[in-house]
């Protein structure tokens, strides 16, 4: 389970919540729905997600009835649901869709197999885990059943996608990983990254596939007229087994590419550009994937894209280098939003012409058109579609190198860090000296009253601490820096080692609902939260290029004795 945990990254590897973690913990849903319900928020399709997400919470609404004709039992009526999508997914959502319109939902419910009281109860799930989103401040709006008018007029903007299936089920691949598996053509079976073969449960709408895979020879070009399945990749619910048999339930079939841009980390180690072949993993069969565009010809054009150590692509550089900027804005978002987002009408960066939120909408308006593209390439096989995907890429996926190193910026650089927070406030004279500090360079050197120090190291307990440094008196933040944990020498003075994270003063006027030091009147240090940290980070100038260099201290801290004559 913890292992789980740190794979959705709602635990760090110190097993320490992140910010994912946090906004999970106020989801009444296990926390794989919370996650797809926090990624239907994002890509803008809130609803249909949520209703899938409480559906797959309770249970299956279908009854169990086999004495009914054909055209009335439930694996029919399923695939009457499920129309040409070829999704369990998708089942669901229709059948709560028609039930909520219907105006006699018991009747409807007793044509169509399907318990009512169930349905009620999904109903009532929606309603409540809503209100939580709301609660939590990932869904802004007004609370309660008051200004009704106003809720549905703001939660317009969560659902701008709703009826869009194709980014539904990008939310499904984002939100459900690790639950992706993949047609093998070697071995011509399924797997998936705790399986070497794995089945389709009988229940899916889809499970006649089964037999396809059974029939066939392999040997099969990717997207060919000889591909039994309707894509070689599928995100599916859960897996159960029974006896020396894995299957898999609730199954969605999807592009590949969005399985490149949506699954993983949100931010992919330095090996995803590894162009090796990698024969010393231990999937062997499914090392080279056939899942691109287009087949290339020239191979030293081409690079494999290490999403995980399962997950893996082959593509041309010049496709690659796209879909990683589209991928990095669009994680640099998540993060943002799960850091608590920046205020409304904020100007970010240098630029004060760049509105954050403007820039946002592009990014995510730019996604959504990818996912629906590749959607149309693969299921509709129409070309030409290809040809104007890519045309659309050249010219919005980057927004220029400049918009990324910006996006990478506004990562915080404890994302993935066990750390600490602390406002510094050092006396009024001390503020020529903090000015100085921040001249030296990115590396610098700072005295710390002793008081202040012990306070520091007693509660570190191994975690980096981040200190933002406000001069009494001034109720401004000078800029943020990290403790590398290196205590030097330098003539008469001692002092710690701190590497700045960011230099851009900023009034202290902006956070007065998160930290008002005019309660901490005579105090030299003040912890804050993460969040805090987070919000205040983001109003200032980072200097860190969206990674934190810390010199000789060690990912779990601790003090370093170095001396400089």
């Amino acid at each position: 389970a913890v292992q789980y945990l740190k794979t959705i990254e709602a635990l760090d590897q110190w097993e320490e919540v992140t910010s994912l973690g946090c906004h999970l913990l106020d989801i009444p849903l296990d926390p794989v729905y919370g996650k797809l319900l926090l990624y239907g928020c994002l890509l803008g399709c809130l609803d249909p997600i949520l209703t899938i997400c409480c559906s797959l919470s309770y249970r299956d609404p279908f009854l169990i009835n086999t004495g009914l004709p054909g055209d009335k039992k439930p694996s029919n009526i399923r695939k009457k649901f499920a129309g040409d999508s070829q999704s369990d997914h998708r089942i669901l959502l229709n059948v709560y869709q028609e039930w909520e319109n219907a105006k006699d939902r018991r009747a409807w419910s007793r044509r169509n197999c399907v318990s009512h009281s169930t349905m009620e109860m999904i109903s009532g799930m929606r309603s409540q885990v809503l209100s939580s989103l709301k609660e939590n401040g990932f869904v802004r709006g007004p609370r309660g059943p008051s200004n009704q008018s106003a809720d549905q007029s703001n939660m317009q903007q969560y659902n701008l996608y709703s009826n869009v299936w194709p980014v539904i089920k990008a939310c499904l691949v984002a939100g459900l990983y690790p639950n992706i598996a993949r047609f093998d053509p070697d071995s011509y079976q399924l797997r998936c990254a705790q399986e070497s073969k794995v089945k389709i449960h009988h229940s899916s709408v889809v499970a006649h596939l089964n037999n396809k895979i059974k029939k066939g020879s392999g040997g099969y070009s990717s997207g060919g007229a000889d591909c039994p399945l309707p894509s070689e990749w599928l995100v599916y619910t859960e897996m159960t087994r029974v006896g020396r048999h894995a299957y898999i339930k609730g199954v969605t079939f999807v592009p590949p590419a969005i399985v490149a841009m949506l699954t993983g980390g949100a931010k992919l180690p330095a090996s995803v550009w590894d162009a090796a072949d990698r024969s010393s993993q231990a999937n062997n069969a499914i090392q080279d994937s056939s899942d691109s565009e287009e087949e290339f010809s020239d191979v030293q054009d081409s690079v494999t894209i290490n999403i995980d150590p399962w997950i893996s692509f082959r593509m041309s550089f010049e496709d690659a280098q796209n879909l990683l900027q589209l991928r990095q804005k669009l994680s640099s978002i998540w993060l943002r939003r799960l850091g608590g987002g920046l205020p409304s009408g904020h100007l970010a960066g240098n630029n004060p012409q760049i509105n954050r939120e403007e820039s946002d909408r592009q990014v995510l308006e730019t996604v959504t058109d990818f996912i629906q593209m590749q959607d149309l390439v693969l299921f509709d096989q129409n070309s030409s579609r290809l040809s104007q995907l890519k045309s659309k890429a050249s010219v919005n996926v980057g927004m220029g190198r400049e918009s990324l190193e910006h996006d990478l910026n506004m990562i915080p650089p404890w994302h993935d860090q066990p750390a600490l927070f602390f406002i510094v406030r050092p006396s009024p004279r001390s503020l020529s000296a903090v000015e100085a500090a921040k001249a030296r360079g990115k590396i610098s050197i700072w005295s710390f009253s002793p008081g202040v120090e012990r306070k520091m190291l007693e509660v570190s307990n191994g975690k980096i601490i981040y200190v933002f440094f406000s001069v009494m008196s001034t109720q401004y933040i000078q800029g943020c820096a990290s403790l590398t944990g290196e205590i030097v020498h330098e003539g008469s003075r001692v002092g710690q080692r701190i590497h700045w994270v960011a230099k851009q003063p900023v009034s202290m006027d902006n956070f007065t609902q998160m930290v008002d030091l005019r309660d901490y009147e005579g105090k030299d240090l003040i912890g804050i939260s993460r969040d805090t940290a987070t919000h205040i980070l983001s109003t200032m100038n980072p200097t860190n290029q969206g990674q934190l260099e810390h010199g000789n201290v060690s990912s779990r801290g601790g003090i370093k004795q170095t001396y400089r004559r």
